[in-house]
């Protein structure tokens, strides 16, 4: 494990969720390079820079998926999967279940 400080990276990926931010606009911003980011996330997490940006993505949706109001539809959205389909597929790669059953497992209103 190295000393880097990983927490510009997530704060810059969350505040573009919704819209996308490639590893290039993330290097660009931090002024960093792109093979130096990946290198690290690789060292550190054995993760390429799209697996942790999928990484991201499922833990903001679990956030969302806890409010009932939210349908999945708009949960994907909101982490910037606009594909249902796909947002359902990346949930059970990282999760092992669907958005639906984790929400009836966690979810605010699972009270049972």
């Amino acid at each position: 494990k190295s000393d880097y400080d990983f927490k510009p990276i997530n704060d810059l990926i969350l505040s573009r969720i919704k819209q996308g931010i490639t590893l290039n606009e993330v290097a660009s911003t931090l002024g960093e390079n792109p093979t130096t980011i990946t290198k690290r996330l690789q060292r550190n997490f054995g993760l390429s820079y799209s697996d942790y940006l999928g990484r991201i993505k499922i833990t903001q949706a679990k956030t969302l998926l806890r409010q009932p109001k939210l349908t999945i539809t708009e949960v994907a959205k909101r982490v910037g999967l606009n594909d249902s389909a796909n947002f359902s597929k990346l949930f059970r790669k990282h999760e092992g279940i669907t958005p639906s059953a984790f929400r009836k497992q966690f979810g605010s209103s699972a009270t049972k």
